[in-house]
């Protein structure tokens, strides 16, 4: 009786002691215990204190990393009663933590960074392990390597001054060469030169324009030239224009006729057939023609804005002050920037005076706005109808048609600004190159910025850009030439604003300046 009792209580300090085997939660897989324990093999819930182990970090990534590349992440962790699991974060995205895979031995994850935000250039990122066990300890810890993430995809060399360039549907580009060089190249999407072609005995003069199978060029010598999309030339030795070519040409709705402005006060309409054909002249035409919707030609001759239709075997000048037709009207000083064309066929032009004047189809010219002159960015016409440009004192801005100024403060970008590209699809952005090389990314509501760069060194200027998107690509990849003979490729967040009636330079990727021309 007496073992008995005393059997009894020894029972009863030792439950009271340890617990009732009993009375400790079951559990049936990892996971289905209360925070802070563990599953053992037994099917009990134990308390487990001890937080697991990472082992290695190992990062895999492209040096630098190109902004729409991945960066793979490989982790070693270890836990002596149970890994529950390994995240990875990315300082992109602080707030999210991805879950790894484990492969056998690692846990891996990959960051495809085109679905990430990157509001900067080039910047390194950071990457910090998360170890977890069965009781929801955890550990963390930063990779030793931060991979460096740059919107830079490639730089070209082309080895003289360089035009501003056209795109073609694959991705490829087509420039002009210029100083001393008489030479147009094709450089493929990847930065390779796919062949290259000579125009004539001078330089390039201004941006080349593709059709339908030619692409239009023109040499300060005065010949405009149409080159095959494999580099042959088409019309020997060109259309004569007897004086110097000042800018490129823009390209007719039939995709094979090219239109030049010439020093020798006439417009040229050139084909690969070898159709050389003059308008009247009046004075140098420096300026790329562009096309209305309509398909009559606006070109700038002097301080005078033109009216030309196209029709067979000559021009049709419509504004000659013959009754009821009005005289050409004037818009300003010398004008050398290109024309832009907004939704309602009217001409906007931005002369070397400051002022920006805008034609309607009547021959009709009014001053919008004058602003510190002379400038070197052409306007650009945004969905809204609100124009973007840059003045001499090196802001850009916004404007209303009206000429309203619709930032609180036009941003100071450092150089004079060039001709804006207009994007869509990402944050909203206008990517604006400089005088002075620098590369800017401004949000079209405030101007503020996104992110900038400088491209070139020295005193080497960028020239306005282009932009190519691949079919169903969040990202696109923007071509900047520059001074320097150097082609800076870089990629930026959505694609061209094809709701604007004229997003960029030239109005489309193919640099046609034709209105009705389809955007991508």
């Amino acid at each position: 009786m007496r073992r008995t009792l005393i059997a009894t209580l020894l029972l009863a300090t030792l439950v009271a002691a340890c617990g009732a085997v009993e009375e400790r939660p079951r559990c049936s897989a990892p996971g289905t215990c209360p925070a802070g324990q563990y599953c053992a093999p037994e099917g009990i819930c134990w308390r487990d204190d001890f937080k697991p182990a990472i082992d290695a970090i190992e990062v895999l990534a492209a040096s630098p990393t190109p902004r729409d590349g991945q960066i793979t992440v490989k982790v070693r962790a270890r836990d002596d009663r149970g890994l529950a699991g390994v995240s990875v974060k990315l300082d992109l995205q602080p707030d999210q933590l991805p879950a790894a895979t484990f492969d056998g031995t690692d846990w891996v994850h990959t960051f495809d960074l085109a679905a990430l935000p990157f509001p900067y250039f080039e910047r390194a990122v950071e990457l910090t392990a998360v170890a977890i066990d069965e009781a929801g300890n955890s550990t963390q810890q930063v990779a030793v390597v931060r991979p460096t993430v740059t919107r830079l995809r490639w730089v070209y060399e082309g080895g003289a001054n360089m035009t501003p360039v056209a795109v073609l549907a694959d991705g490829s580009v087509i420039a002009g060469l210029g100083a001393s060089a008489n030479q147009l190249v094709r450089v493929s999407a990847a930065g390779a030169k796919e062949w290259e072609a000579t125009v004539g005995s001078l330089a390039v003069a201004g941006a080349p324009a593709v059709g339908l199978a030619s692409i239009a060029v023109s040499n300060q010598s005065g010949r405009a030239f149409m080159v095959g999309l494999d580099g042959s030339v088409q019309n020997g030795s060109g259309c004569d224009t007897t004086l110097a070519i000042q800018s490129g040409p823009a390209v007719g709705a039939d995709g094979v006729t090219a239109y030049f402005g010439s020093d020798s006060g006439a417009v040229f309409a050139v084909d690969a057939g070898g159709r050389c054909m003059p308008s009247g002249g009046i004075s140098a035409v420096a300026t790329t023609p562009a096309i209305r919707r309509d398909g009559s030609l606006s070109a700038a001759s002097g301080s005078l804005l033109r009216s030309l239709t196209p029709l067979p075997g000559l021009f049709q000048e419509n504004w000659n002050a013959i009754p009821p037709n009005p005289p050409p009207p004037s818009i300003g000083l010398d004008l050398d920037l290109p024309l832009a064309i907004d939704a309602t066929d009217r001409v906007w032009t931005y002369s070397t005076d400051g002022n920006l004047n805008v034609t309607t189809a009547a021959g009709v010219t009014s001053t919008v706005k004058t602003l510190a002159g002379p400038a070197q960015a052409a306007p650009i016409i945004l969905a809204d109808g609100s124009l973007v440009l840059g003045d001499a004192t090196n802001r850009l801005h916004r404007l209303s048609a009206t000429g309203a100024a619709l930032w609180a403060s036009p941003p100071d970008l450092g150089a004079q600004p060039l001709t804006a590209l207009a994007l869509a699809g990402g944050e909203a952005v206008l990517l604006v190159p400089t005088f002075r090389g620098s590369l800017h990314a401004l949000r079209v509501s405030d101007g503020s910025t996104v992110w900038s760069a400088q491209l070139t060194t020295g005193l080497a200027s960028l020239r306005p850009g282009n932009v190519h998107t691949a079919p169903g690509a969040g990202l696109s990849l923007a071509y900047f030439p520059s001074s320097s003979g150097k082609l800076y490729a870089v990629v930026v967040d959505g694609h061209l604003d094809a709701a604007a009636p004229w997003p960029k330079v030239f109005h489309d990727t193919r640099n046609t300046g034709n209105a009705a021309a389809p955007l991508p």
